[in-house]
């Protein structure tokens, strides 16, 4: 189902697109939109936006509860940190941010995850949150998914894509 910027969500929310397309960008405006309404608590974590032209080479996981940040991955090794692709990723900030978001499934109406990708697929990452998320039924959520991995996403976390709303991103 195809989202018009004012048509009310479904329940999960998957914003998709190929990399690089506006994901964030586009998971950003939803929770300064979400914001607005009166009665949501938001929860759950999204990348700190990345100024257009400048490289994507490091991401900040931040709490959209309480905006506090925490240096997620790099493309230079940091203290703690593994490799993961092109990336060193720090796993402490993972555990960190879905130790938060179970917290907050059970206060929040909607739950963000910026993103639900290969790591999560591996059952890593944001893996233990976004389960949990989808298993409560009581929260909403909010997650951003390369359209590429969208089928992947459905079969390993048992969401039916079909009665999800989907907004896609276009590269510019």
């Amino acid at each position: 189902m195809m989202a018009g910027s004012d048509a009310p969500l479904s329940r999960i929310t998957f914003i998709c697109g190929d990399r690089d397309s506006g994901k964030t960008t586009r998971l950003w405006r939803e929770i300064e939109r979400l914001r607005t309404i009166d009665g949501v608590r938001i929860g759950g974590f999204a990348t700190t936006p990345v100024d257009p032209g400048l490289p994507k080479d490091r991401y900040v996981l931040q709490d959209l509860a309480t905006g506090e940040a925490r240096l997620l991955m790099s493309e230079l090794e940091f203290p703690h940190s593994i490799a993961f692709g092109r990336f060193f990723v720090d796993p402490a900030v993972f555990s960190w941010a879905n130790s938060k978001i179970m917290e907050q499934i059970a206060i929040a109406t909607h739950i963000v995850f910026d993103e639900i990708g290969r790591i999560e697929l591996s059952g890593g990452g944001l893996a233990p949150s976004f389960s949990a998320a989808v298993a409560s039924r009581g929260v909403n959520i909010l997650a951003a998914v390369r359209t590429s991995f969208l089928g992947e996403v459905g079969r390993t976390f048992g969401v039916d894509a079909a009665a999800c709303t989907i907004i896609e991103c276009f590269r510019q």
